[in-house]
């Protein structure tokens, strides 16, 4: 085609001079032209959109087109687009399909395509759909080719669209798009995700993946058996997780709502009834990301019902053991870095102090309390944490008198001993008011001696003698 070009741009020129038109015989007069090749020109150009031709009685006369020519917009397209007639002879190729196969017009032009040295019209499938399609419909096929010169596979997207000539020839316009890059990125993308749903399909956690209608469009095993576990219908993939599982909170929609908005993972923990049963979960809602946008919501579901039900009954054993410290008949009293940490309600009802005030206290303050009969030996122990470091024995056991907030003197016996509280050095006392205990035992004495005395009495033995012991 570009050795004709010079004769294209003078006829082009010609006609432009003279817009009324020009027959075949007056070009060819004015530009020293064979008639024949001057008549095989225009048809050229006609086909390619730049000479238009009216009849006027019994002859042809030629005027430069106003259109924009067909040739110009096709070399504009990304595809490879090639036409043909119905004996399949090629009559156009755009410039895209000239760079994508490496041929120059003149190799292509006049040829009949099965004759080209191409190996998308070697193949015999290619062939039959070309011919059937010159009475038919229009056709897109998408085609892996193998050529014999190369070790790489193409794929294409061929579409053969069906067309007639204004000489009332049927011919074809076949458009190829190379999406070779595009499949072997969609087959590599398929290699992958079939090596992750291997990797998803072997773990123990219990996973499935939602789209943005919250439908189900995959599980691994481990969650289809934890749900047959637990008596449920079999999972439809396809359906929502609110058709799969109808029990699940209204909340639910909002955390999948976030994820998909923000693009951040979320952890939950639900409490949900099944069958009568409370279920505990704890849900991991992560992300996938594909250009920018959230498009699929990977979900991992973790049965916590045991270890939730462990906690319940270690909070209660907690409380029951916090409970029963608290309200216990002995006082229970931690000593660290020198101030009072903890005092139970019994330490609280020997000292005559309410709680904010004891916790209050320092070490100062509470030897402020003692006694001054040993006062300075209780003061050694307690400000000299390390002296517990020299005992064997695991509590030193000592008597001291304090003073209460009323004034009054009492008897403590105590228990003493270094421990750890939240993991820091503490002293731990167990104090135990000997007060009532000696009165209770002088009233005893008292009681006892007036039983004897009655007793001699009742028996004449006389008068009786005894000794006031005092406590």
């Amino acid at each position: 085609m570009e050795r004709y070009q010079k004769e294209f741009n003078r006829i082009i020129k010609l006609l432009k001079e003279n817009p009324k038109g020009m027959t075949i015989t007056e070009i060819s007069q004015k530009l020293n032209i064979n008639r024949n090749s001057v008549a095989k020109y225009l048809e050229l150009l006609r086909v390619l959109g730049h000479v238009d031709m009216r009849t006027i009685g019994t002859a042809k006369v030629f005027y430069p087109s106003d259109r924009i020519p067909i040739s110009s917009l096709l070399n504009q397209i990304h595809e490879s687009i090639i036409t043909i007639d119905e004996n399949l002879k090629i009559n156009f190729v755009n410039d895209m399909f000239l760079k994508s196969f490496n041929f120059t017009r003149e190799d292509l032009i006049g040829k009949k395509i099965n004759d080209i040295n191409l190996f998308i019209f070697k193949d015999k499938d290619i062939q039959k759909t070309l011919l059937n399609s010159l009475d038919g419909s229009q056709v897109s096929i998408e085609k892996k080719f193998e050529p014999p010169i190369s070790n790489k596979n193409y794929y294409f997207i061929i579409n053969i669209i069906p067309i007639i000539y204004e000489n009332i020839k049927k011919g074809l316009i076949i458009v190829i798009q190379d999406v070779t890059e595009k499949k072997l990125a969609e087959l590599r993308l398929r290699e992958s995700e079939k090596q992750y749903r291997m990797i998803l399909d072997s773990l123990g956690d219990k996973i499935h993946l939602i789209d943005d209608k919250l439908r189900i469009i995959y599980y691994n095993p481990a969650f289809q058996n934890w749900v047959k576990e637990l008596g449920l219908k079999e999972i439809k993939i396809g359906k929502t997780v609110y058709e799969n599982f109808p029990f699940l909170p209204k909340n639910v929609k909002d955390e999948y709502t976030y994820v998909f908005k923000t693009a951040k993972p979320l952890t939950t923990v639900n409490e949900i009834k099944i069958n009568n049963k409370t279920i505990f979960t704890e849900v991991r809602k992560l992300p996938i990301i594909q250009e920018g946008k959230v498009v699929h919501i990977l979900t991992i579901v973790r049965d916590i019902t045991l270890r939730k039900e462990l906690e319940l009954k270690l909070n209660e054993i907690k409380e029951l053991k916090n409970y029963l410290i608290d309200k216990s008949a002995i006082g229970i009293c931690i000593i660290q870095n020198k101030k009072i940490v903890y005092v139970n309600e019994r330490t609280l009802n020997i000292f005559g102090y309410n709680k904010k005030d004891m916790t209050n206290f320092n070490l100062k303050n509470l030897i402020n309390l003692i006694h001054s009969y040993n006062k300075e030996k209780i003061k050694e122990i307690f400000e000299n944490i390390k002296i517990f470091d020299r005992i064997e024995k695991p509590f030193i056991r000592i008597y001291f008198y304090i003073i209460t907030k009323s004034g009054k003197t009492i008897l403590i016996y105590a228990y003493i001993k270094r421990i750890k509280y939240k993991n820091q050095p503490a002293i731990l006392l167990f104090l135990i008011d000997l007060t009532d205990i000696l009165e209770n035992l002088a009233e005893i004495i008292k009681n006892s001696d007036n039983i004897f005395k009655k007793f001699l009495e009742f028996n004449n033995i006389g008068k009786s003698t005894h000794i006031d012991v005092l406590i």
